[in-house]
């Protein structure tokens, strides 16, 4: 989606910033942008940190390579425009990038299209040496400004570049919707598609029937369950959230490992099985009225199916071994009836540290936003809460010796725990990475 810019001091709706995901690059602070290129109807296509986004400045008249500096003031996302980093024209990025733009020129890029790759190349980081601009070759001259972000990731964890793998990459890692949205709206469509089918004359057999409800009820069971308020917590949901936050702490590599992949037990695996029943019924109702109905329902379980396949894929981790590990996970959950979204960052203790940290995001319907975080070297562990609300710190407070005792059930030595009341972040998603790998910069171009 296009966002709609109000020029001097551009203002984009924070809600349609959201949807191109450039709000959520500017959580962590403002950051440097290029214009690529300008586009009929007054449109600007911009880069920043290797990603583009298309703008609509309404007519104004942006120049190709010209500085601009984004920054989010409360729910506003401001543009300002900056003036060259140099005093004369030889020092604009322009400039800067019109040795590689001809390059790219002699290695079969359009020269239309030559000059903004350049740029964009330059603003994304990626390391240009020799084996770098030879895996270009392999992507030249059809690779498009907007695949640049992916096709980073793809040279940082040393995959093989291709046009067919940088065209899925690019698709995987575009922004997907949250987990619980589309997990629970998978479920209600389904629900609705059921209660049509009791509604009628039986036009499936009994059993595809059954194993339909059996899918989608395994489905729901794989999302699991809190209550804000104990006291409206019945023994089978507290024993429940108990064993998943023990298992989360005791292996976090395993409660991660199980929502990136589709093995035996996680929510991938029974979604592809709801996924292969729904693709056989369309088959037996491609002449019924309920033809348009499942081929929206297989579509639902695709979109589902890949922003769990994007989490897997992102939190490949790098080669550079500098770089220290980060995962990332969003887990749909169920709060006082309602589908929420935990999410869960995690960086494993290394040779230089004395403990692994482990965050949690959570929403609660009676709570508001909630950030708990794990800092542990099995079995010794601490926790920071942080809470929006007065009210809510001083309730967990009064909870802080009964959290101690039940996790010294646990097995675990709880040396502090500590509640505070501030800002919650609207996310714990990593930001995409904007710096070249270490021990290799610059431009080289040797033979």
């Amino acid at each position: 989606m296009v966002d709609p810019i109000t020029i001097q001091q551009a203002q984009v709706l924070s809600q349609l910033a959201t949807s191109t995901g450039l709000r959520t690059l500017l959580q962590s602070g403002e950051m440097r942008g290029t214009v690529l290129s300008m586009q009929a109807g007054g449109k600007a296509v911009m880069s920043f940190a290797g990603r583009t986004f298309p703008l609509d400045v309404q007519g104004q008249n942006l120049q190709q390579g010209q500085q601009v500096l984004a920054r989010l003031v409360g729910d506003q996302l401001l543009l300002e425009l900056l003036p060259p980093r140099g005093e004369n024209a030889g020092e604009s990025g322009s400039t800067v990038s019109r040795p590689l733009a001809n390059i790219l020129a002699n290695l079969g890029v359009s020269g239309a299209n030559a000059e903004v790759i350049a740029q964009a190349l330059l603003q994304s980081g990626i390391p240009l040496d020799r084996t770098v601009l030879k895996d270009l070759a392999n992507v030249l001259p059809d690779i498009q400004p907007y695949q640049l972000a992916a096709l980073s990731f793809l040279l940082s964890r040393g995959l093989p570049i291709s046009q067919s793998l940088l065209f899925w990459a690019a698709h995987l890692l575009t922004p997907k919707p949250k987990l619980a949205e589309s997990t629970n709206k998978f479920l209600d469509s389904i629900k609705k598609f059921e209660e049509d089918l009791d509604e009628e004359e039986p036009v499936i057999s009994e059993e595809s029937r059954r194993r339909l409800k059996q899918h989608r009820e395994t489905l729901e069971e794989r999302v699991p369950r809190f209550q804000s308020h104990s006291q409206a917590a019945n023994e089978d949901e507290l024993e429940e959230m108990e064993g998943f936050l023990h298992s989360l702490l005791a292996s976090p590599e395993a409660i991660i490992q199980n929502q990136l992949a589709f093995g035996k037990g996680s929510l991938g695996e029974e979604l592809v099985r709801l996924l292969a029943l729904l693709m056989d019924l369309q088959i037996q109702l491609a002449a019924s009225r309920h033809g348009e109905t499942l081929s929206a329902l297989i579509a639902q379980a695709m979109t589902l199916h890949e922003s769990l396949a994007q989490q897997a894929f992102q939190n490949l981790q790098s080669q550079d071994p500098h770089s220290a590990p980060v995962f990332f996970v969003e887990v749909p959950i169920r709060d006082d009836g309602k589908m929420k979204n935990l999410e869960l960052r995690y960086k494993p203790k290394d040779k230089e540290k004395k403990s692994g940290t482990l965050d949690l995001r959570l929403d609660f319907s009676q709570l508001g936003p909630m950030k708990i975080s794990f800092h542990w070297n099995h079995p010794s562990l601490s926790i920071s809460i942080v809470v929006s609300q007065k009210s809510v710190g001083d309730f967990l407070c009064g909870m802080v010796d009964n959290l101690k005792e039940a996790l010294t059930k646990m097995g675990f030595h709880v040396e502090a725990i500590s509640v505070n009341v501030g800002d919650v972040p609207q996310t714990l998603r990593p930001l995409p990475e904007t710096e070249p790998r270490r021990g290799i910069s610059g431009l080289d171009i040797r033979v």
